[in-house]
């Protein structure tokens, strides 16, 4: 089991693993790709964090359905806001 990610707010950053995991759902929610699909284990602890979702998606017919994550409101945030400090 890995170590829980603690996301703290105010003046200090979040790590580039986590603002890189939470930009990848972020693009697939623009390009409208939801749920993000990965395998790798940061997601389930962001998860745990409250930054991203358990997404499934099925098929209109009922074939398939899709497993993957979406990011939740308070990923959005942090990840939107970490994007406007780094353009300024």
């Amino acid at each position: 089991m890995s170590k829980p990610i603690h996301v703290k707010t105010g003046a200090s950053k979040p790590s580039k693993k986590i603002l890189s995991a939470l930009g990848k759902i972020f693009a697939a929610e623009i390009d409208g790709m939801l749920p993000y699909q990965s395998r790798v284990k940061i997601y389930e602890d962001l998860i745990a964090a409250g930054l991203v979702e358990s997404m499934h998606r099925r098929s209109p017919k009922g074939f398939w359905v899709e497993a993957g994550y979406a990011l939740t409101e308070k990923g959005r945030m942090l990840y939107c806001s970490n994007c406007q400090k780094d353009a300024s």
